[in-house]
């Protein structure tokens, strides 16, 4: 009786541990398939525009990863919500670029009005040199006319100087 006792002990055991395994494999399951889910929802909330959603979505992922203990994920998540910040600076930065560009072409004009060419060409020349280093700066539309009308009328300044 004893042998049968010990064997049907390890049978139970044996049971027992293929249900955890079982259970623990289908938890994983659920997880990825919830991390999958809402790895599709913060994609589309990114491609809507909706940042907040996007960035709410990505938390979640990684408050699972952490409880599942994927590094990965967690990693994953935190490059995805870093790059919608790059983003939303770059966009913030393009807004603030494009209202001073703005401002500084009625300045322009103003000092280019008055006689004053060479000041207004200072100030263009200034406004280059402080955002020149962001790869993005020539590619704003009202930076590109701004820059091309300083040009044109700097050349203009300088052959009129040359020709007195």
């Amino acid at each position: 009786m004893r042998k049968k006792d010990k064997k049907s002990k390890k049978k139970s055991k044996e049971g027992e541990q293929r249900r955890e395994s079982f259970h623990q494999k289908d938890s994983k399951i659920k997880m990825l398939s919830k991390v999958d889910e809402l790895k599709f929802q913060a994609i589309k909330s990114l491609s809507e525009g909706n940042l907040d959603d996007a960035i709410y979505n990505a938390e979640q992922i990684i408050r699972l990863a952490i409880l599942a203990d994927m590094p990965s994920y967690i990693k994953e998540q935190e490059d995805f919500i870093n790059s919608i910040a790059k983003d939303v600076q770059k966009d913030y930065l393009i807004n603030e670029i494009k209202k001073a560009s703005k401002s500084l072409n009625e300045m322009y004009d103003k000092l280019v009005s008055s006689n004053q060419t060479s000041q207004a060409h200072e100030i263009v020349k200034g406004f280059k040199n402080r955002y020149q280093d962001m790869p993005f700066f020539d590619s704003i539309e009202t930076v590109k006319e701004l820059i091309e009308k300083d040009k044109k009328i700097w050349i203009q300044h300088i052959t009129s100087l040359e020709d007195e």
